[in-house]
Formats: structure tokens, C-alpha cells, sequence
């Protein structure tokens, strides 16, 4: 089974077009972007400066400001950050092998029970 890094990766050479946008200003696990028109739930990149890089979900907007929410925490992000798409809106197959689990935002497991089977 892939991991996510491994997943957004493919993700990343597969995505027919790039839409690249800015920080404009966090409040709290907030973030407020400009030049982001994404759909609700896109999933994004955010590259600071120095390197970082944490993952964030379009969750709303504002006049033309596109709020995210951040998946990986806030540390480290500033103004004029480079906010680029990964992904649309994740989506999880269901099947019996998901029943009593839990997963994290990313889709994966965090009940210590077995990989779920790709694909599915």
C-alpha cells in the first residue's frame, strides 16, 4: 500500500494544471490565501521559504479570499507563502474493511489494526 507521501506525489505528476496562490495572513489554524480559486475540500501545499512544506484544506471563502484550514499546523508560515493544489476533494471507496476503523484526515489508519487493501 502506498503511503500518502508516495500518494500525493503521483498525484503531483498527474495533475493536468497548476493553480499557485499567496498567503495573505493566518488567524489561528486559519489561513487566508489570494489567486487560490479552488473548490471546497482541495487539498494544497504550502511551501515557505525556508523550505517547509505543510499540507492545508480548502474550507471557505471570504469576498476573494480563500480560507484554508491547516492539516500539519502553522509554524513557519508567512505572508507571501507559495499555496499551490495537490489534489480536489479526497475521496475514500468504502468497503467492509473500513467498518470499526479509524482513519485520520488523510484516509489512513490510526487503530493500529492492518493496512487497508489498495484499491478498495
Amino acid at each position: 500500500m502506498l503511503n500518502i507521501a508516495d500518494q500525493l506525489d503521483l498525484v503531483d505528476r498527474t495533475m493536468p494544471f497548476r493553480i499557485v496562490g499567496q498567503v495573505q495572513g493566518i488567524s489561528g489554524l486559519t489561513i487566508q490565501a489570494t489567486a487560490l480559486p479552488l473548490a471546497l475540500g482541495s487539498l494544497c501545499r504550502i511551501e515557505s521559504f525556508g523550505g517547509r512544506q505543510s499540507m492545508a484544506e480548502v474550507i471557505g471563502f471570504q469576498q476573494e479570499t480563500t480560507l484554508l484550514m491547516s492539516l500539519s499546523g502553522v509554524n513557519g508560515i508567512a505572508r507571501g507563502d507559495a499555496i499551490s493544489n495537490v489534489a480536489s476533494a479526497p475521496k475514500i471507496g468504502c468497503s467492509p474493511q473500513l467498518l470499526g476503523r479509524v482513519l485520520n484526515g488523510y484516509g489512513q489508519p490510526m487503530d493500529g489494526g492492518p493496512p487497508l487493501p489498495s484499491g478498495q
